[in-house]
């Protein structure tokens, strides 16, 4: 198996991780997601590299993800005990 550097190529802010970091060859051959989320955190946390772009990269992918709305299903999934759903 190989491994290659590992740098966050969509995030274009945050310093760089402490730690030396790499990825599976195969993965880094997969284009990330663009980042779309629009973080809100005091410049000083992104400016003294207290959280490193490794970290904030995490953050934001964490973040657009919880922006998506699941589907709404049509019948709840639970049911009460007289197998009337409840609405």
């Amino acid at each position: 198996m190989t491994y290659a550097p590992y740098r966050p190529s969509k995030l274009r802010y945050g310093l760089a991780h402490p730690d030396p970091v790499v990825e599976n060859a195969t993965l880094a051959a997969v284009e990330p997601p663009d980042v779309t989320y629009n973080l809100a955190l005091p410049a000083d946390i992104i400016g003294e590299g207290r959280l490193s772009d490794l970290q904030l990269e995490a953050i934001v992918y964490g973040c657009q993800r919880h922006e998506v709305d699941l589907p709404v299903a049509k019948d709840p999934i639970w049911k009460t005990e007289g197998g009337v759903k409840d609405e």
